[in-house]
């Protein structure tokens, strides 16, 4: 394989405008494992500071919550400790548990997605925080929770959305 990509590497650029040239390119790169530019213990602290509370999607989807339902008295506690999974918002009075997903983290599109990461670990990470999803949802609506989540990239596209399905499991709950 690597003779394929030492061969295609001197294969003139201008092959990947041509959308067959660019496909076989990129299908031979993701066979490859990742190298990882930097060194075990920077790449360690990296990732020490990505934050599991209060992310930018979080606070967007805080702003979201506070400007559609504040004005009409729907009142959210944001990551509840004592429920399992601390969802990121809860309305307690109508026992919604609300979760903001990650693209990566809680593997949306996984089948796809596993061609660019490497075997082992983050395969595995994110197998057990879809495992982990699941058990936390089970056990929310086990204690008569309505469980909600979004995908970050939702909450971009089309928050709208998020609103009103939010809306009505609020009216359905009354």
């Amino acid at each position: 394989m690597i003779q394929i990509i030492l061969l295609f590497n001197r294969a003139p650029l201008s092959c990947l405008h041509h959308k067959a040239g660019a496909l076989f390119y990129f299908a031979i790169l993701s066979l490859l494992p990742m190298a990882d530019i930097f060194t075990p213990e920077k790449r360690s602290e990296i990732m020490s500071l990505i934050r599991s509370k209060n992310t930018k999607p979080e606070l967007l989807f805080f702003k979201l919550l506070s400007g559609a339902f504040h004005k009409k008295g729907y009142r959210y506690r944001k990551h509840y400790k004592s429920l399992p999974g601390k969802p990121d918002a809860v309305f307690v009075s109508k026992k919604i548990a609300l979760f903001i997903d990650g693209t990566f983290w809680h593997g949306y599109k996984f089948n796809l997605a596993t061609t660019h990461l490497s075997e082992g670990f983050w395969q595995e990470k994110i197998l057990r925080n879809m495992a982990r999803d699941k058990k936390v949802n089970r056990q929310l609506k086990k204690d008569g929770w309505t469980v909600l989540r979004f995908w970050e990239h939702d909450l971009k596209k089309s928050p709208d959305k998020i609103v009103l399905k939010i809306e009505k499991k609020l009216i359905d709950n009354f």
